[in-house]
């Protein structure tokens, strides 16, 4: 059983001793905390893909005088910077 099914299983057991409005405070509550990791997550990773593009835009295969080492360095930043912006717009809802 995976943690995220742990974690299910025990919630539906806690709220099974709860009242329907204390379940459903409960729900809102465990769907904020839910929320707000996944928020902070994205925007570690935002971060995290921000400095790969900075790293890979001035390494020294980026000023390489090997055509392929330069082609190589600007991928990676490419890639980095296309998955900064598919999170960015998943945070921004775009």
């Amino acid at each position: 059983m995976s943690s995220h099914e742990r974690i299910a299983r025990e919630l539906m057991h806690a709220m099974s001793r709860l009242s329907p409005d204390e379940g459903a405070e409960l729900l809102g509550r465990v769907a904020g905390l839910v929320g707000r990791a996944a928020q902070e997550e994205r925007q570690r990773c935002l971060r995290h893909c921000q400095q790969r593009m900075e790293l890979w835009s001035t390494t020294a295969q980026a000023r390489s005088e090997h055509t392929a080492a330069r082609d190589q360095a600007r991928f990676r930043a490419n890639e980095a910077e296309c998955i900064r912006d598919l999170i960015e717009d998943e945070v921004t809802g775009n």
